[in-house]
């Protein structure tokens, strides 16, 4: 007699999930590029990084002083992306039961 071990299916990535790690990498570069314009990349990251979510005075104050080629970074794709991973959360936990 041998023993069969029934297939299981591998457990699938929601599609939401997908689109809100998709959406946060924009954000992400997008706020890199924008805030690298002033005084470099790597420079002030300790305020530049409070810039990600939201605005702050700092944000504020960078966003004044920087006149580049990159549009103005708005938090916009990473609220949304906390939205579709939060979707894709439930999505995922829906499917299990």
């Amino acid at each position: 007699m041998t023993d069969v071990q029934p297939q299981t299916e591998p457990r699938r990535v929601p599609i939401a999930t997908k689109i809100g790690f998709g959406l946060w990498a924009v954000a992400l570069i997008w706020w890199f590029l924008y805030y690298a314009q002033y005084e470099g990349a790597f420079q002030l990251l300790r305020l530049k990084i409070m810039c990600l979510d939201g605005a702050t005075r700092e944000c504020k104050f960078f966003q004044e002083q920087i006149h580049g080629g990159v549009p103005t970074y708005y938090p916009i794709f990473w609220w949304a992306g906390m939205i579709a991973l939060v979707t894709g959360f439930f999505q995922g936990r829906a499917k299990r039961r």
